[in-house]
């Protein structure tokens, strides 16, 4: 079943054309990979789907629903979760603090603090950061920061997760593991998945299909297997070696 659909998405800056009537959709179940170039449009996208900035002109189609010109907070609450590239969490509060944060934010019938404070462990254990609960999120390190950013994303209880360059920064180890965490995040807890990344060894192992920008335009879509080789992929964002060497 499609989850989400955009029909002809086009966002303009003053003279600047951020994205150029840009067409897709997401069935249920998906992982789907979201790469190309810097200043390709593939923030701006995320942005205008989640409704962090107003399309210009175009259609967002989320679980049947016409969400086009809803503000960010009344997406989140019908199931779209996101992370940001520069993560931002409440350095006052603690790791589990900010996780509460995001449930009692988004969960209008969350039964008690003492119950969204239980959940907020569960969810700080699928990512890694039980063991940081208690510490305050100033104490964090990068990397465990961009986990809780991704800890408070699940926090909303989302159908469709949107993970912008999460990965950014991490060793081979690290990928490896963010890999396998983002495929239970779908298997285990039934959530869709858009990722944004650079790291094509990343995204090609993740993703179930791969839909790439450039310019602002969709120029490529399909398997990671025929996009690493699409000629037009190459040429945009791969570059001459991944050519000579594929």
């Amino acid at each position: 079943m499609t989850l989400l659909q955009i029909h002809e998405v086009s966002k303009a800056f003053g003279g600047l054309q951020a994205l150029n009537r840009v067409s897709l959709t997401v069935d249920e179940g998906e992982i789907v990979g979201l790469i190309g170039p810097n200043g390709s449009g593939k923030s701006t996208l995320f942005n205008v789907i989640t409704g962090t900035i107003p399309a210009t002109s175009g259609r967002i189609i989320f679980r049947d629903e016409d969400i086009t010109g809803l503000q960010a907070h009344q997406i989140a609450q019908r199931g779209m979760g996101r992370t940001f590239q520069t993560v931002r969490p409440f350095m006052n509060l603690t790791t589990a603090q900010n996780v509460v944060a995001a449930i009692l934010y988004c969960d209008t019938t969350i039964q008690s603090r003492h119950h969204a404070e239980k959940q907020a462990r569960e969810i700080l254990a699928y990512v890694g950061l039980l063991d940081e609960a208690d510490s305050l999120a100033s104490k964090l390190t990068i990397m465990q920061r961009k986990w809780l950013e991704v800890a408070r994303a699940l926090a909303t209880n989302p159908k469709l997760l949107l993970l912008d360059e999460f990965m950014a920064g991490l060793n081979p180890t690290e990928i490896q593991l963010a890999v396998e965490r983002v495929r239970k995040f779908r298997d285990e807890m039934d959530i869709t998945i858009i990722i944004v990344e650079h790291i094509m060894k990343a995204i090609t192992n993740c993703s179930d299909r791969i839909i790439v920008l450039n310019a602002g335009s969709k120029i490529a879509e399909g398997t990671p297997e025929a996009v690493v080789q699409d000629t037009h992929v190459i040429a945009a964002y791969l570059g001459g070696s991944h050519a000579k060497n594929r």
